[in-house]
């Protein structure tokens, strides 16, 4: 029994120094870990923002060449389509019979400042077709053959992006055959 109690009071617990030396050692690497996260969360909802601004331009943009494909459907007289400097007009109808469907694309500024591409069919409303977008191009390369460009931002500057204005920007553009004329 004598040879346990002097064990036990032979040894000696931590002392303060190296308790606060243990715990700062412990902070130190729980705050590179905390760091670490946040800076991959950041960059997460970074690119989570852009992946969003692309997939809604790619829609759009794939939408809009289907529609300037069907343009001058059932037109003999009329134009299958009129560009504008930020805008297309469409032209077509579903039969003979029938008077001719229009449809505006353009690109105008909301009352939050935002710069939307919008879509109007027959005078009605106009809904926001991709948000964000700062400009839609369209060039006539030829008698049937126009190249669509549409350049959109990301919605919140990325403060990682030293040049410009801190917006990630994406440019799509691709060239219609169109087939009605």
């Amino acid at each position: 029994m004598r040879t346990i109690r002097h064990y036990w009071q032979s040894e000696r617990g931590m002392t303060l120094i190296e308790l606060l030396i243990a715990c700062f050692l412990t902070f130190l690497v729980a705050g590179a870990a905390m760091e670490f996260y946040i800076s991959q969360h950041k960059t997460w909802l970074v690119e989570n923002d852009v992946a969003a601004v692309q997939q809604n331009v790619r829609a759009s943009l794939d939408e809009i060449a289907g529609a300037l494909r069907m343009g001058g459907y059932q037109l003999k007289s009329h134009p299958a389509y009129t560009l504008g400097a930020d805008s297309l007009t469409i032209y077509q109808r579903d039969d003979a019979t029938a008077e001719v469907d229009t449809t505006l694309y353009f690109v105008a500024t909301d009352d939050q400042a935002q710069t939307n591409l919008y879509r109007q069919f027959k005078g009605e409303t106009p809904e926001v077709l991709a948000e964000n977008v700062e400009s839609f191009a369209l060039t006539r390369l030829g008698p049937n053959l126009i190249d669509i460009s549409l350049t959109a931002r990301a919605p919140k500057p990325d403060s990682a992006l030293i040049a410009g204005d801190g917006y990630r920007r994406r440019t799509f553009e691709t060239q219609v055959r169109l087939r009605n004329l």
